[in-house]
């Protein structure tokens, strides 16, 4: 089994100085942890900047066997008329091994629609060196009416969609982030969310296969994740991992939920 996915989802809040800074807190506490015999790395970190921090931070990143860097988003096209958009070949080009994809808050701000999602999924599909890393979640309005396997479904369907006819190979990650849950300090329970990935897991493998399911993909919770909750995800076997916004902020915090996992596992 590969090591729990710690994903940090900086977003819009570093500048690139700051983010540098962080970044060289969490490759010396990684580092630190790698060289201990009684504290073992045992989590694979992936920070996430700004588009502008990224080339910085990669670097940082590259000094640590344990981490390594994603974006934010991408686009669906290798190059083109697409002023302000981002292409996966120079996110390649700039070290990042990983991209988040339909993330809530682009669904909601940016309407970034299903259709939107399905092509950047696809695209990075394509791809040898970058993971997707495809968002979805349900509202609190959706979990209470019933509808929420039903939205979980169809976001998670219509991404792979042109995908589903063909043999998985190559690996691909979801994160599962309740929207009522994302920044309000009110995490999903451990419980909850073990119902919600045996039935996601369920759609994948309908169209894959077990074993290419197990081997290629994981789930992953986002949603208010702290220190003090971590465990409860990762450790007991839940998920495979965290995508980790406001907690992964400042090098204490982040790197407590780093230590909390690794001596867990």
């Amino acid at each position: 089994m590969p090591p729990p996915l710690l994903m940090a989802n900086w977003k819009m809040n570093l500048t690139v100085a700051e983010s540098c800074k962080l970044a060289h807190a969490i490759a010396r506490s990684c580092g630190s942890c790698g060289k201990s015999r009684e504290s073992r790395q045992s989590a694979q970190i992936v920070l996430l900047p700004s588009f502008t921090a990224l080339d910085a931070v990669a670097r940082i990143a590259s000094r640590v066997k344990t981490l390594s860097v994603g974006s934010q988003d991408c686009f669906w096209e290798e190059r083109g008329a697409f002023t302000g958009e981002e292409s996966v070949r120079t996110l390649q080009e700039l070290g990042a091994t990983f991209v988040l994809i339909g993330h809530s808050e682009r669904r909601q701000l940016q309407n970034e629609s299903n259709e939107a999602i399905r092509k950047k999924v696809e695209f990075v599909s394509n791809t040898k060196t970058v993971t997707p890393v495809l968002c979805i979640g349900e509202s609190h309005a959706q979990k209470v009416s019933g509808k929420r396997k039903s939205i979980l479904q169809q976001q998670l369907l219509s991404a792979f969609k042109g995908l589903l006819q063909t043999p998985l190979s190559r690996e691909i990650v979801i994160a599962y982030e309740p929207i009522w849950a994302i920044g309000t300090g009110v995490s999903a329970t451990a419980s909850d969310c073990a119902t919600i990935y045996t039935y996601l897991r369920g759609l994948l493998e309908n169209a894959w296969g077990m074993d290419a399911v197990n081997r290629y993909c994981r789930i992953i919770y986002g949603g208010s994740v702290s220190e003090a909750n971590i465990a409860d995800f990762v450790a007991k076997g839940v998920s495979d991992g965290a995508l980790i916004g406001g907690a992964s902020l400042t090098a204490p915090g982040f790197c407590a939920i780093i230590k909390r996992v690794s001596n867990s596992v």
